[in-house]
């Protein structure tokens, strides 16, 4: 997809603003050789996805904890390193 918004520049303070253009300037494209995976292996996760999205939709809320079963780690490896010699965990300061 390209050309759904343009630049232009604030005369006040000299910095570029976007704004979309309107839908029939954009122009959209499919160019499957630019896929990193095969689109089998992309319908496969999709499905994956609302499956897991359904079965959390569905959760028991009356549970005094159940907000903590939605809450996701802000970073990919959160809680997934451990110290190889004591089997701890790693963290950034």
């Amino acid at each position: 997809m390209w050309n759904r918004q343009r630049f232009i520049k604030d005369p006040d303070t000299g910095k570029r603003q976007a704004r979309p253009n309107p839908e029939s300037e954009w122009v959209i494209q499919e160019v499957p050789e630019l896929r990193i995976v095969d689109q089998d292996l992309w319908d496969a996760v999709k499905a994956r996805q609302a499956s897991v999205s359904a079965s959390r939709d569905t959760r028991d809320t009356s549970s005094p904890d159940h907000f903590r079963e939605k809450r996701r780690p802000r970073y990919l490896f959160s809680g997934l390193s451990k110290c190889g010699c004591c089997g701890g965990g790693y963290s950034t300061s």
